[in-house]
């Protein structure tokens, strides 16, 4: 999901191709202020506190597993078993 939107001239554009290209977020772009396109990026690249905040809950995660007697395939199971309920 993109970021931000961001809105650049065609000029802008040509001169920035590969940078605007690499950024997470949508680009409006304009042509003497009327807008022509916009480019939504496929995938976005995930910020360092996005991945620390993975590992964190993670890390929370296994301990409440370890602290339950519970193992991944015991998680897996219940996972699977509440999918079958629905």
């Amino acid at each position: 999901m993109p970021r931000q939107i961001r809105s650049v001239d065609v000029d802008e554009l040509r001169l920035h191709l590969d940078e605007l290209l690499d950024s997470p977020d949508a680009i409006h772009i304009t042509r003497d202020g009327e807008l022509l396109g916009t480019f939504l990026p496929a995938f976005v690249h995930p910020t360092q506190e996005e991945i620390q905040a993975v590992r964190d809950a993670n890390a929370e995660l296994r301990t409440i597993m370890e602290q339950a007697g519970l193992t991944e395939d015991d998680v897996i199971r219940e996972f699977q078993a509440l999918r079958k309920a629905r």
